[in-house]
């Protein structure tokens, strides 16, 4: 014997699979990011040279090298040298946070390119 199952219940079905997808997680997200200015003939570019920077939705972090920017944001405890950047992914990715995009891009200046690259992360937000 078929079972019919009347239109109507398949529509109120899919209503409302629609109104949870609708009302859905709320995220929060993290940016990384890179800048870097390397002058024409290779040297880093005066002092900026490189700069690190994270900005969270506890706050905006910035530092000279990858270890520094580890202790402001007071996981030093858990970063691992010889995994250099993968490291700080690897931090993130315990704390909640996947990845979600990277982008790079560069722009030539009469004597130096500066590179970007910035990195963008998302986690649930705890209600």
């Amino acid at each position: 014997m078929k079972r019919v199952i009347p239109l109507a219940c398949i529509t109120t079905a899919l209503s409302l699979a629609e109104a949870q997808t609708a009302t859905g997680p709320v995220w929060e997200y993290t940016k990384y990011s890179v800048v870097e200015t390397i002058n024409n003939d290779g040297s880093s570019s005066g002092d900026l040279g490189i700069i690190l920077g994270i900005t969270t939705p506890e706050g905006s972090y910035s530092a000279s090298s990858l270890i520094d920017l580890i202790k402001k944001l007071k996981m030093q405890q858990e970063y691992k040298s010889e995994l250099g950047y993968i490291s700080l992914f690897n931090i993130l990715g315990k704390n909640g946070w996947e990845l979600v995009s990277c982008n790079k891009s560069s722009v030539q200046l009469k004597d130096e390119v500066i590179y970007t690259e910035n990195c963008f992360f998302k986690r649930l937000k705890k209600l």
